[in-house]
């Protein structure tokens, strides 16, 4: 299972979360019983949940709980659902490009479904059985506005033409998603510049 949440820079770069999901309430229990978690359930990658509770942003492996509530993610027909904010020109050029090569090597067919140039929606799709097992939804903008998404909860990938910036990294930790600097939080997918979005901020 694929987990990404993202930074890209002159050097394009990603930093890695969990899939977001509509907001609801869900209780972990671990398989005792004897410990539970409460709160808002953020996302769930396929293997951990993040999930908002009195005690702040928590990430639970999720093969050590059940969990129980009306957002409890179907585990069998598990959809991935990401969202990815920044870069115009990574949303619309590279990132697609990413994507329908993975698809080809995994035997899955990338299909996109918007036409809106600032909103793109791409589904992922088993080619035997036309399953659907992931949708990827691009919010092309710029680098600032992918980093102010992150930081609301509305991005799991930020798309940016630059380094995460010490204020920002000082807000994401306040609200609690750890250090972005972190090398295993980082993805360089190459270096230079992307069209008209090499001098965007």
């Amino acid at each position: 299972m694929f987990v990404i949440r993202a930074v890209c820079a002159t050097a394009l770069w990603v930093v890695v979360l969990s899939t977001r999901l509509f907001a609801q309430d869900v209780t972990l229990i671990s398989p005792d019983r004897s410990v539970e978690i409460s709160g808002t359930l953020l996302g769930f990658d396929g293997d951990y949940y993040r999930v908002d509770t009195v005690y702040g942003e928590l990430t639970v492996d999720g093969s050590g709980v059940l969990c129980e509530g009306p957002g409890c993610p179907n585990l069998l027909d598990f959809v991935a659902d990401l969202r990815l904010s920044g870069a115009a020109s990574m949303g619309t050029v590279l990132m697609p490009a990413l994507l329908e090569s993975f698809a080809a090597k995994a035997n899955l067919r990338a299909q996109r479904v918007s036409e809106n140039m600032a909103l793109v929606q791409y589904e992922l799709r088993n080619r035997g059985d036309g399953r659907l097992v992931a949708r990827f939804h691009f919010r092309n903008t710029t680098t600032d506005e992918g980093f102010a998404d992150l930081l609301a909860n509305e991005a799991d990938i930020v798309m940016a033409l630059r380094e995460i910036r010490p204020p920002e990294a000082t807000r994401a930790e306040e609200a609690g998603l750890g250090d972005l600097r972190l090398p295993d939080r980082t993805r360089v997918f190459g270096a230079g510049c992307l069209g008209a979005d090499c001098g965007a901020r």
